[in-house]
């Protein structure tokens, strides 16, 4: 996800999109060139039952990261990540990465967040015997645990902590060193009486 970005022909505001976007069950895919509002799409990063993410690239060069979602879609994930995420920014918290717009466009919405790079999960293929070497896992514990108390003192649970939510930053913003936690869309409020959130 760090690799140096090709940069697409951006089309006149005034001018439709090269073409509609498509939909193939819960995926909106968005063809390389499409021009959402002021991003234009680089290329697609990735796709789940989460939705699709795009690399794009707004009209000063930036490279941003773009999840999509049907606006019809009956489980909406995307609106409660967006809110999980605005609680998270309000309280300035560090492992989150930084909210950047959102918006609906022709049959989706969508969020753009700091493009950022490989997963802890891609990150441990890389070392002896595909695991993280010992100082590096430790490190990376700490920075896991400290993320996912940042999301429980803004009054959410996770449920889907795993290596392949947390990221590390990229070279390009000097950030190699740091994680965030993504995917808020299996977010729940707490629920226990016992158990208060602070005050945001």
């Amino acid at each position: 996800m760090s690799e140096p970005a090709t940069h697409p022909a951006t089309q006149p505001a005034t001018q439709p999109a090269t073409q509609p976007a498509t939909q193939h069950g819960t995926i909106i895919q968005l063809e390389q060139g499409k021009v959402i509002d002021k991003y234009t799409v680089v290329k697609k990063l990735g796709e789940g039952s989460f939705g699709a993410v795009y690399k794009v690239e707004d009209p000063s060069g930036k490279l941003h990261a773009l999840k999509a979602e049907p606006a019809d879609e009956k489980i909406p994930l995307l609106r409660l990540e967006l809110y999980v995420m605005q609680r998270l920014q309000a309280r300035n918290a560090k492992h989150m990465p930084d909210l950047i717009d959102k918006g609906n466009f022709e049959n989706f919405n969508y969020i753009v967040m700091k493009l950022l790079g490989k997963s802890l999960q891609e990150a441990k293929k890389t070392g002896p015997d595909q695991h993280l070497s010992l100082g590096p896992a430790i490190g990376a514990a700490i920075q896991c645990l400290e993320a996912i108390e940042e999301l429980h003192w803004a009054g959410f649970l996770h449920r889907d902590v795993k290596p392949g939510n947390f990221v590390v930053g990229r070279a390009e913003d000097h950030d190699l060193r740091k994680l965030y936690i993504l995917d808020f869309g299996m977010c729940r409020r707490f629920v226990d009486s016992k158990v208060s959130s602070p005050s945001v």
